[in-house]
């Protein structure tokens, strides 16, 4: 359970920051 609840944050955290390297590179 814990382990899934990392996996998610980290999912989210990756796509968050490819989110805003595609805003800065815009």
């Amino acid at each position: 359970m814990v382990v899934d609840l990392l996996r998610a944050t980290t999912t989210i955290a990756t796509l968050f920051e490819a989110g805003l390297r595609d805003l800065l590179a815009v």
